[in-house]
């Protein structure tokens, strides 16, 4: 075995001591602190302004759904209950069993303790404060000097699909524990103790929590081929490395039992968990081949925030695009090149094979090695969007700039074939640019016809019910792309050419080669933070506290919003975003921005941020496919189903639906204009009360028996249908007190008589529990239109009684005449035992962590000894 370099030698220059083995990691010390300190003083001043003024962030999931869960979940936690369940959204859905929300992740204390607003929006500062110390220490760990690692984490968390992750509350989470996983991983494997491995479940765990299950399977996968590759030993040494991976992953389960088991719970019965989701769903966000480009080119199609283009929608799946921001730079990916082919530590194999691969997924449904492994592993079929693979691609990319800026500071003589490996790819590139660019300006229809196709076959793919592109539209796009090259083009070959001039200064011996890596760095730092700092917009703190005149309805009695924003049939179109004249009449929008504009007209309009007013909406979400298939099916009938708008808006009326908020007038037999809604643009919007509103609380005295869902939804949309005396159960609810055999209608009628005289008033309404009085003159049903759920339970009058699945999804009970005091309150599944199994498994692995033991005999041979 060769001997380290000393301890000088390794600390300086951070290179391996040979080919074959990584070099010992260098000792931490506290200029390393200083290191740490500068990176976290950068997030600081990238962020001056959520931290130092009355702005936060809002950007889509923090306005649509995550912050206004937070504010949630602190409220409840201050008035000592549990969040289980959420009344706001989607007629009532689980708060504290859906991982999305990040009940259970240790953060949310500080959510519950502090400020809600203030805490939430460091929650982003913290975590991009986390990957950035992680980043600086696997880097270090894995041998680099302190300037490298201090590029490394720098390059890392300025990168575009980093930085973009402030719209994104579980997966900026998951993600700031990525680079340390990796380093758990490494010191696990340089020893023979437990302790470390104890460490790697603790990280695994906390990205359960953060419940990104798409990121936690690929930080796992890549610990687990870091092993195997670090090893290299036979196949029984891989064994023991899959079978300690297979026990850290069960550790995982047991210690996120809390979280896990009402999870399994809610992913069993919900569309994700009953079926998977579908290829198509699965790559709904796949990085686009073209969106490449976008690597070094800032925004080159447009910015998805603030400057559309026709290329943004296409390309970003006729959506918002998952990452506002892709830009990484020429200058990291150069010095990853040179990481690559100079550095001499071995692990720039793994991290190089593991980017590439992980890239070639991130492509999705654009290549076909996604469809491959979607086929071969199963939990694919549960997550969602690969171009999330970006972000531990770029982990990796930084760290082989890290290997680089240290190749280069320590450049000696090196063999003809790798210096090709860099000035041969560097001519290449040259190459095709200028002629590229010389197409574009001699012959740009070469360019542009090409490039109108891709626009089209891409638009086929995603476009759904969006109108297709025109033939003006096209030959626009193609045409801007052309001009982008030309206008960007020069400055890449600029790149290129620097660089290959800057290697043959290093060949040469020439000391300002040497002289110009701080340079370098600092430009690419600098480029990055410029092409960056408006991945996430941020408004003013009173964007949150508005609210809405729409809401100052008088309301005697609960009910629900709706808004439509494009009806099935709707003549009109709704109006146009970008025609909005101003809200300067309103003081706490004076001075938005464009995106900001928009996100507060939907405030304005109810269709998001509802809750922030505390208003229950009727909304067309489902989050993740986290809801039961229930609840697709009642709007795929509403929006496709329904034969006209009176049937359309009688089926929302009778899901205690009061009041309608249309794009633009739309009126039907079923509803009666109320006024019109000021929508920021120069045509307003509508509201309209629902003439089929059913109450939230009603007694029904007969039931009709349905056998499909499809009728269901069909009754309850008819005008003619008594919905308030009747209540419509699933055949499997009683089959006792059907006849024999349907009618053809397949629908059966008990017959009771006249409509019951009975009334329901609620005496206690909490998101987790619902107190009824009822007066029955003859038995009948008491309908609760809250959504049901089997985590729901009931009792009458002090005794257990079955929750019945009333009108497609809500709740009811029997109950015979007379006064009764009917209680709904929620249990959730899984927690109970949760609880026991995660204490268990803390105080087991906190006993094994202050022993240190370690691994038993038969599997010492797993250890890597440099």
């Amino acid at each position: 075995m060769m001997h380290a370099p000393p301890e000088s030698a390794r600390e300086g220059l951070g290179l391996a001591a040979s080919l074959d083995y990584p070099a010992p990691s260098p000792v931490f010390r506290r200029r390393d602190l200083l290191s740490i300190a500068i990176l976290i003083a950068s997030i600081v001043a990238m962020f001056w302004r959520v931290i130092f003024t009355p702005a936060m962030f809002f950007y889509r999931d923090v306005f649509n759904y995550t912050y206004p869960t937070a504010r949630f979940i602190h409220e409840m936690c201050r008035h000592g209950q549990l969040p289980y369940w959420n009344p706001y959204l989607n007629y009532g859905e689980p708060l504290l069993a859906n991982p999305n929300f990040l009940f259970f992740y240790p953060y949310t204390l500080v959510i519950v303790l502090l400020p809600a607003a203030f805490a939430y929006t460091m929650h982003y500062i913290a975590h991009f404060a986390i990957a950035a110390v992680g980043t600086y220490c696997l880097a270090r760990r894995w041998a680099q000097s302190r300037a490298a690692a201090f590029v490394a984490a720098f390059f890392f968390i300025f990168s575009g699909p980093v930085l973009s992750l402030g719209s994104f509350y579980n997966h900026s989470a998951c993600a700031a524990w990525m680079p340390w996983a990796l380093l758990a991983t490494a010191c696990a494997l340089e020893g023979r103790r437990l302790r470390p491995w104890i460490l790697l479940a603790l990280v695994f765990t906390l990205q359960f929590l953060a419940g990104e299950p798409f990121t936690l399977l690929a930080t796992f996968a890549l610990c687990l081929v870091y092993a195997l590759y670090s090893q290299r030993g036979g196949w029984e040494l891989s064994a023991r490395i899959v079978l300690i991976f297979l026990l850290e992953g069960l550790c995982v389960v047991a210690l996120a039992a809390v979280q896990f088991l009402p999870s399994f719970d809610l992913l069993s019965r919900s569309r994700r968990g009953m079926s998977g989701l579908p290829f198509f769903e699965t790559t709904y966000w796949s990085l686009h081949p073209l969106s490449l480009l976008e690597f070094v080119f800032p925004s080159f199609f447009g910015s998805p925030i603030d400057a559309q283009t026709t290329w943004t929608g296409v390309l970003g799946c006729h959506n918002v695009p998952y990452f506002p921001s892709l830009f990484l730079g020429f200058v990291p990916l150069f010095l990853a090149l040179v990481g690559w082919a100079l550095g001499r530590d071995r692990r720039r194999g793994f991290a190089s094979w593991a980017a590439v691969t992980l890239l070639a997924l991130a492509l999705g449904r654009f290549t076909p090695v996604f469809a491959l492994a979607y086929l071969l592993l199963p939990p694919l079929a549960l997550v969602r969007s690969p171009i999330k693979l970006l972000v531990p691609a770029f982990l990796l990319i930084a760290i082989l700039a890290g290997w680089g800026v240290d190749a280069l500071r320590q450049f000696s003589a090196t063999s003809r074939r790798v210096r090709r490996a860099i000035l041969i790819p560097l001519a290449c590139l040259l190459a095709l640019v200028i002629l590229t660019l010389l197409v574009g300006i001699t012959e740009p229809g070469w360019i542009a016809t090409p490039a109108a196709r891709v626009l089209v076959r891409t638009d086929n793919l995603f476009r759904g019910s969006a109108k297709a592109l025109s033939s003006v539209e096209v030959a626009a796009a193609a045409t801007y792309l052309v001009t982008m090259l030309k206008l960007y083009l020069p400055g890449l070959a600029g790149f290129a050419l620097g660089g290959i001039l800057w290697m043959k200064g290093f060949e040469r011996g020439n000391a300002w080669a040497r002289r110009a890596i701080p340079a370098a760095c600092l430009i690419g730092m600098g480029q990055l933070v410029l092409a960056n700092y408006s991945a996430n917009p941020t408004v003013p703190k009173t964007f949150y506290t508005y609210r809405p005149p729409v809401t100052e309805q008088p309301a005697s009695e609960p009910y629900r919003y709706c808004f439509i924003q494009s009806d099935p049939f709707s003549a009109g179109a709704e109006p146009d975003a970008q025609r909005f004249l101003n809200f300067d009449s309103i003081p706490a929008a004076r001075g938005f921005s464009i995106p900001a504009e928009q996100a507060f007209r939907d405030r304005l309009l109810l269709e998001r941020g509802s809750m922030l007013a505390g208003v229950e909406a009727s909304q067309n979400t489902d989050l993740d496919g986290s809801l039961p298939p229930e609840h697709s099916e009642f709007w795929l009938f509403a929006l496709r189903g329904t034969p006209d708008l009176a049937h359309h808006d009688c089926l929302l009326g009778r899901t205690n639906v009061k009041y309608l908020i249309r794009a633009a007038r739309q009126p039907s037999a079923a509803t009666r204009e109320v006024t019109p809604i000021f929508n920021g643009s120069g045509e307003p919007s509508y509201l309209y009360e629902d003439a089929c509103f059913l109450p939230r609380a009603l007694v029904a005295g007969e039931a009709v028996y349905s056998r499909s869902s499809h009728h269901t939804l069909s009754l309850l949309a008819d005008p003619a249908f008594q919905a308030r005396d009747n209540v419509i159960l699933p055949v499997a609810a009683e089959t006792s007190s059907l006849p024999q055999s349907l009618p053809p209608s397949e629908t059966a009628r008990e017959t009771s008589g006249a409509a019951p005289d009975g009334t329901v008033d609620i005496i206690e309404r909490q998101p987790n529990a619902v107190t009824l009085r009822a007066r029955l003159d003859r038995p009948g049903y008491v309908v609760l239109l809250d959504r049901y759920d089997s985590d729901w339970h009931a009792t009458l009058d002090g005794r257990e009684v079955p929750i019945l699945e009333a009108d497609h999804m809500f709740r009811a009970v029997r109950a015979g005449a007379g006064e009764h005091v009917i209680r709904f309150y929620y249990v959730q599944r899984g927690l109970a035992a949760g609880v026991v199994i995660t204490v268990v498994m803390v105080l087991l692995l906190g006993a094994l962590f202050a022993a240190n033991p370690t691994w038993p005999k038969w599997l010492h041979g797993l250890t890597f000894r440099s």
